[in-house]
């Protein structure tokens, strides 16, 4: 199952044990960035993914016209 789909689940236990050692704006700042880069990374996966689907099918696609 991928990250993504299930992150909803998992980001608010993660955010939790984040910011407990750090209490204050540092605790804050770490969550956010984690966040902002775990969303990035999900986005390139998303996108990638879409991308090579795109492309297959196009190529399934050529290849049925062909014939």
């Amino acid at each position: 199952m991928p990250t993504w789909a299930n992150f909803g689940v998992i980001e608010k236990p993660v955010n939790r044990r984040v910011t407990r050692p750090f209490p204050f704006r540092g605790g804050l700042l770490l969550s956010l960035a984690l966040g902002f880069v775990e969303m990035v990374i999900k986005g390139l996966c998303i996108s990638y993914f879409i991308l090579g689907l795109e492309t297959y099918i196009y190529r399934l696609m050529r290849k049925n016209v062909r014939v």
